[in-house]
């Protein structure tokens, strides 16, 4: 086996001894590199079942900034390694313009998916998740056959997705920040900042999808985890949160009983968003000002005169009584 292009071109690379693994051919390398040719340069690449490191080896020889081997057999690993040692002490330029050894761009794992590597020096924070999917060690994997081998994903940043309801759709700009939570970690919010958006509503959930990034150098955040995002956004929202034992029943639907300044009452049908339980998110009908009355009779009408009470003042500002 040789390498087919590039800063390695025609350098013999070692096979593993045995016939338990097929190399790739040259031939089917060529074709595989043709159609990758426009991401190699200055990529991380991932060469999953390495084999004898053929697939990871080229493509650090056609400008890979970094190659990942993931490999399980013990013989398999080896010869990896002696090929990357044959090449190691190569000095290959980097897509920064510095000249280092081959050695410090190159990285073995001996894997059991699913399973998270980190790298150091290469790819400093960086956390790639691999997973096999649907196939089993020694079967065979026809080519074309569209069988799905592994899904790998980086998790550092990590992207997680939300739905915005439609009322607020216009307030989310890109570059928003937000706070991630998470039951796994009381007390603990975790900075995301808005990247992009879908551009468009979902016709039949009426939200937006929007997509945040947030940092995960640790690794302690799992992707498909389930969490709760509080996005901070800009302008007038029309949203306003009022206490639950506030509503009222009324035949025209819900509505408050509002206090103006004359202390006359006004029955308000209001526009519910969202029911929290203890409180009610609601996107129409009030304003900033608005004085809603809490644990209101069923007899409240509109007109009625009430009285609005002040809050209580602590004993010690309350006036001294006499005792001459």
């Amino acid at each position: 086996m040789r390498v087919i292009a590039g800063e390695f071109r025609s350098r013999r690379l070692k096979s593993i001894p045995g016939d338990a693994t097929r190399p790739t051919p040259d031939r089917l390398r060529e074709t595989l590199f043709d159609i990758l040719a426009p991401r190699i340069e200055g990529a991380t690449f991932l060469d999953g079942y390495a084999g004898t490191g053929t697939v990871g080896i080229e493509a650090l020889s056609r400008g890979a900034a970094h190659a990942f081997f993931l490999e399980r057999q013990r013989a398999a690993i080896e010869t990896i390694r002696e090929n990357l040692a044959a090449l190691r002490e190569i000095v290959v330029p980097t897509p920064t313009g510095a000249q280092v050894p081959l050695g410090q761009l190159a990285r073995i794992e001996t894997v059991h998916a699913p399973m998270g590597i980190k790298s150091e020096a290469a790819v400093p924070n960086a956390w790639i998740y691999v997973d096999v999917k649907g196939i089993d060690i020694g079967a065979y994997v026809a080519a074309g056959s569209g069988n799905q081998l592994f899904r790998m994903a980086r998790i550092s940043p990590l992207r997680v997705y939300i739905n915005v309801p439609q009322a607020v759709a216009d307030l989310v700009k890109l570059g928003a920040e937000g706070d991630l939570s998470l039951k796994e970690f009381p007390g603990r919010t975790f900075p995301a900042r808005e990247t992009n958006t879908a551009v468009a509503i979902n016709p039949i959930s009426r939200a937006l999808e929007v997509e945040l990034q947030i940092p995960n150098e640790s690794g302690e955040l799992f992707p498909g985890a389930y969490a709760q995002v509080t996005l901070k956004l800009t302008g007038q929202t029309g949203l306003y949160t009022v206490p639950a034992n506030a509503l009222l029943f009324r035949a025209e639907g819900a509505a408050v009983g509002v206090v103006h300044s004359d202390g006359k009452v006004e029955i308000r049908k209001i526009t519910i968003t969202l029911d929290q339980g203890d409180t009610l998110q609601i996107a129409g009908g009030l304003s900033e000002t608005d004085q809603v009355i809490v644990n209101p009779t069923d007899s409240l009408a509109d007109g009625m005169r009430v009285n609005v009470l002040g809050p209580k003042q602590p004993a010690s500002a309350q006036s001294p009584s006499s005792n001459g």
